[in-house]
């Protein structure tokens, strides 16, 4: 990869909200002989509406479901295992704000009348259950502002962890924030 372009892109991913480096982007693309991409990624910028590349310019897995906005992928849809593999791929070349972890779902509990939801670490990176997440993404966990402390974190903390949430949309989005967290390699 060309210096420059490596410094467009990592100017993209520092500042995924504007625009200016996009279409910055854009034209060094275009002057380097990649007008489609160029296209592309003007044409995103210009109607901020979701869109669907022609070709591809990363190869990813066929069960990694991309949402492309503004010319590169935003949002990702996959396994934690596909995810795991191929993060820091995909995060190297778009600013991804999103990723929907399609085989895990957090773990219920209500002790006491107190609604928990939550996840729990996988320490050997095989389980198929869909509550256990692998040790490098409930790490990026512990920390979040949505976390709560419950009983059970006390119990199971030596254990390798759980992490609990008050509601499943702080679980899931916690869990969607970790991976980013994973992919940038933090």
């Amino acid at each position: 990869m060309h210096p420059d372009q490596r410094a467009l892109l990592d100017t993209i991913l520092a500042y995924p909200s504007e625009e200016t480096p996009r279409l910055v982007y854009a034209d060094w693309l275009e002057e380097n002989g990649d007008r489609r991409r160029a296209a592309f990624i003007r044409d995103g910028v210009d109607s901020g509406v979701p869109q669907k590349p022609s070709y591809h310019w990363i190869d990813y897995p066929t069960d990694v479901i991309a949402g492309w906005q503004r010319g590169f992928i935003d949002e990702v849809s996959c396994t934690m295992g596909c995810w795991m593999q191929f993060a820091e791929e995909i995060m190297r070349w778009h600013p991804v704000r999103r990723v929907n972890v399609t085989d895990k779902s957090p773990w219920y509990s209500a002790p006491n009348d107190e609604e928990y939801y939550g996840w729990w670490c996988d320490h050997h990176g095989s389980s198929i259950s869909p509550v256990d997440i692998p040790k490098e993404t409930l790490g990026a966990m512990c920390d979040d502002p949505r976390r709560i402390k419950t009983p059970v974190d006390y119990r199971y903390e030596a254990h390798g962890g759980i992490v609990a949430f008050a509601s499943d949309t702080d679980a899931i989005d916690a869990l969607s924030d970790a991976c980013i967290q994973f992919g940038k390699g933090k």
